[in-house]
């Protein structure tokens, strides 16, 4: 049995996160069903026999005392929460809160940029009686849901006219651009599928990126892996790419670009070889932009578009020394990037906060046009 897997649940549980999240999180950073599962068993075996051995300790009495202040205290305050505020709920909807645990997902500041109209009120979705909600999103318009919901042994995903078929898990799903297009990453008989607007996808051992919507919600891009091999899954074509995982992953503002960063072992690759003062093995990353892999760094950060998506900026290290990368140009800050990098609004000059020899400074750069 993993401990550090236990402990986890433990600290999980603590946080107030059901089992059923707490499994799909696991299942996104690629633990296996089986394990999950023993190690929730084998958590509640452990709780329970805490439980028995703190009984015996405290004493029978004591317990049912404290027990039944409490009850007392939270009826109390439930009867005078009831009184001042004249709440009146039927006995079906306060089974539903009872059980639903519900995640909102409205995105206010995408509402306001894209001036969504959000008046009037509407039903979105009617959640069939045998099924449990798990989570719920909506599209920034506030028109669409997107629910995750249990039956039986199933997961299944709920949108406004459809349900999907049943999935051992499902997690991270999410609205693309308005509320056009949506993805969640699903468990099929121990593989990993991306579902996009309904549409299964391959089957994959992991996905080391779940999917990422352009601006618009019109493309879409992720990574997965099979074996040894790693794949990127652009827009729904596959192509296999020379790496070992996926840090980053950013599209233009006008989706005229992609870029992303990438880590590789410095041994597997010539060119970082014959540049690695390190180990033989040190982990450098590289940056690929529409397609072309660039220069590889010892780290990559923050990576950036110009709002007309003809400039790209990032932050680097090399051979020590933190640097700025402006469309291939290296700077050498002469300390710490800490905010940034940002374009200004006509995309002619890019700023950064920066922390050099104790002095904090904001910095500008001009764009070549």
């Amino acid at each position: 049995m993993n401990n550090k897997l236990l402990d986890y649940i433990k600290t999980a549980r603590s946080g107030g996160m059901t089992d059923g999240q707490i499994k799909e999180e696991l299942l996104t950073v690629g633990w296996k069903l089986p394990e999950i599962e023993e190690s929730l068993k084998d958590s509640n075996t452990r709780e329970i026999e805490s439980v028995k051995v703190e009984e015996s300790s405290s004493g029978f009495k004591m317990i049912v005392f404290v027990v039944f202040a409490v009850l007392f205290a939270a009826f109390s305050f439930y009867v005078l929460d009831k009184m001042f505020n004249w709440g009146i709920m039927s006995g079906k909807e306060a089974a539903v809160q009872d059980q639903v645990r519900v995640q909102s997902a409205v995105n206010s500041s995408s509402t306001a940029a894209a001036g969504n109209d959000i008046s009037g009120s509407a039903k979105l979705l009617s959640i069939p009686k045998d099924y449990k909600l798990i989570t719920a999103q909506f599209s920034p318009d506030g028109k669409k849901s997107l629910c995750t919901a249990e039956s039986g042994n199933q997961t299944f995903i709920l949108t406004g006219n459809s349900t999907s078929t049943g999935y051992d898990a499902v997690s991270s799903c999410k609205f693309g651009g308005n509320g056009d297009h949506f993805a969640c990453v699903a468990l099929k008989n121990n593989k990993l599928l991306v579902v996009l607007d309904g549409q299964e996808g391959k089957l994959y051992d992991s996905l080391v990126k779940n999917p990422v919507f352009s601006p618009s919600g019109e493309e879409y891009a992720y990574f997965a892996k099979s074996g040894i091999s790693l794949f990127l899954v652009f827009n729904g074509k596959e192509d296999q790419i020379p790496f070992r995982s996926i840090e980053e992953l950013v599209f233009s503002s006008d989706e005229k670009h992609f870029a992303y960063s990438a880590s590789v072992l410095a041994s597997s690759t010539s060119s970082v070889t014959s540049t690695a003062s390190a180990k033989e093995e040190s982990v450098w990353k590289a940056v690929v932009l529409d397609g072309e892999q660039k220069t590889f760094y010892a780290d990559v950060s923050l990576m950036t578009f110009s709002p007309d998506g003809k400039h790209f900026a990032y932050a680097a290290v090399k051979n020590g020394k933190k640097i700025l990368v402006l469309d291939d140009k290296e700077i050498d800050i002469g300390g710490e990037i800490y905010a940034g990098p940002k374009f200004s609004n006509d995309g002619k000059s890019v700023g950064y906060g920066a922390v050099t020899d104790n002095e904090v400074w904001w910095k500008t750069e001009a764009v070549n046009y």
